[in-house]
């Protein structure tokens, strides 16, 4: 026994030398390692840097540089030596430029000078959907005039931003940009600036936001031979589920009258988008329309309807018997979610155990109007 004790401390003292080692070999020259012409040997230097005490000015803008490199690097690849990546170390497939962000954001405003220089750079541009959510999770005030120059530029010049741009965190200073977006015809525009305006949910989106739908609504209804025509339904998704959370409940009447004509749309994630639309509403005749979505036959409706109904919350307890049924699904993904929306609804926290809540609803019905309180 203390054999095998000493022999498994020996082993962890090894891998942790060898880690302190590495961390320091890529601290003194973690510029020459994110200038690698190998993929594993940037993302280490950039893993690396994530949880190392200090980062030279060389290494933050290779950095910043390093944030529109798309190379997926692997655990088990070669030059990527995961013992030194600490804190950033993924178990999973990932990206040199998902781990100089990663970096990035631990330098907070040590990292905000290169990253609004980077933003005028226009050899950048590949990394510009990651430099702004970063500068938002660093420094929004610092940032945000630099920021507002760029969407309306972008904007303007009519060129596409990173779909995985966010800039909601302008908060209301970013709603007029966010509609001349939306009112362009370049479909990246469109859907990052539908997404944010529901996020603001400012009432001046509203006009816009249903504007768009009603315009596209036609592309949902019947499918669009041409390519172009059809990828643009993905503008109408987006733009519905904002148009539900800017307008709440005096959205109701138009999304669910969309939802009813688009029953059978020919793209399922549109569907799904018209059906979570209806939870966004908060409005509680959405619970009706939802209910019965819960029996259907296609297994993402009804997580969409799960998802809504949780959305809802107190206003869909209509919804809890059906719910509850639907743990017992041989979906496992269909039972998660369908416990998920009974905890968003009840505020009550039994799992995923179907006999439990049976339970629990049954002594909730002889005490109605207000739940039970259940301890575990």
């Amino acid at each position: 026994m203390v054999t095998r004790y000493a022999t498994t401390w020996r082993w962890a003292a090894a891998v942790l030398a060898t880690a302190v080692l590495a961390a320091a070999a890529f601290g003194a020259d973690g510029a020459s390692g994110l200038a690698s012409g190998q993929a594993g040997e940037r993302a280490s230097a950039a893993a690396s840097l994530a949880v190392a005490a200090d980062c030279p000015d060389a290494d933050i803008a290779l950095l910043v540089r390093g944030l529109g490199d798309s190379s997926v690097v692997r655990p088990s690849g070669a030059g990527y030596r995961t013992v030194a990546a600490g804190a950033a170390y993924r178990p999973g497939d990932t990206t040199v430029g998902t781990l100089c962000a990663e970096a990035l954001a631990n330098l907070a405003d040590r990292a905000a000078g290169p990253l609004l220089a980077a933003l005028d750079d226009p050899t950048c541009a590949d990394a510009h959907g990651k430099i702004v959510n970063l500068l938002g999770q660093t420094c929004p005030e610092r940032a945000r005039p630099a920021v507002l120059r760029y969407i309306r530029r972008q904007v303007t010049t009519r060129q596409p931003w990173d779909p995985q741009l966010s800039v909601a965190w302008l908060g209301a200073e970013a709603v007029p940009v966010l509609v001349q977006a939306l009112g362009t015809d370049v479909l990246e525009l469109q859907v990052v600036a539908a997404s944010d305006l529901g996020c603001l949910g400012d009432p001046r989106a509203y006009g816009p936001l249903l504007s768009v739908v009603q315009r596209l609504a036609p592309l949902a209804e019947k499918q669009p031979s041409d390519h172009a025509a059809r990828r643009r339904i993905v503008v109408f998704r987006s733009a519905v589920v904002s148009l539900a959370q800017v307008g709440g409940p005096s959205s109701f009447q138009h999304i669910a009258g969309y939802q009813s004509q688009l029953a059978s749309c020919w793209d399922a994630p549109t569907r799904e988008a018209l059906i979570l639309a209806l939870g966004c509403t908060g409005d509680r005749r959405a619970a009706g329309r939802l209910r019965p979505l819960l029996a259907g036959g296609d297994p993402y409706a009804r997580r969409a309807a799960c998802d809504a109904l949780g959305r809802l919350g107190s206003q869909a307890d209509e919804a809890v018997d059906p719910l509850i049924d639907l743990l017992d699904a041989t979906d496992e993904d269909l039972s998660r979610a369908a416990g998920d929306a009974l905890r968003a609804i009840t505020g009550t926290d039994l799992g995923d155990d179907a006999a439990s809540w049976r339970q629990w609803r049954a002594v909730a019905v002889s005490s109605v109007p207000s739940y039970p309180a259940v301890e575990r």
